[in-house]
């Protein structure tokens, strides 16, 4: 009720900016390197969808995060995974999943010739 009140207040243009905003993906990219190295970048602009303090990267097994690159437009994070990536199947989906306290990004992506392709991007933040 509340929003609606808003909404005609604000001349109805509001909600339809809101909603086109937030779904706006964060994920801009990834790739797994020739070193097995998966490379995350995601888009630290994004107005509706904050990322707080990342601390942790389920691929395949939960991996913490202990350092990655961050500016006023990009996240950038870096995971070795040589030691499990033979164990990801050609052609199978997986929910891959960057934490970061009181939100999550999960990421539903197939592995398909040595790289994910992500299908779906889900968004949640409790702060």
């Amino acid at each position: 009720m509340i929003l609606f009140i808003f909404n005609v207040l604000s001349g109805g243009n509001l909600l339809p900016w809101n909603r086109k905003e937030f779904e706006r993906p964060l994920l801009k990219s990834i790739s797994i390197d020739s070193g097995d190295v998966v490379t995350i970048v995601l888009d630290n602009t994004h107005k509706r969808k904050a990322i707080g303090k990342n601390y942790e990267l389920d691929l395949f097994y939960l991996v913490p995060i202990f350092e990655y690159e961050e500016n006023e437009n990009e996240i950038i994070i870096k995971e070795d995974i040589s030691e499990y990536k033979e164990k990801f199947t050609e052609a199978s989906r997986y929910e891959l999943e960057i934490k970061w306290y009181g939100g999550h990004l999960f990421l539903e992506a197939i592995y398909k010739e040595g790289q994910f392709r992500i299908l779906d991007e889900r968004y949640t933040n409790r702060i």
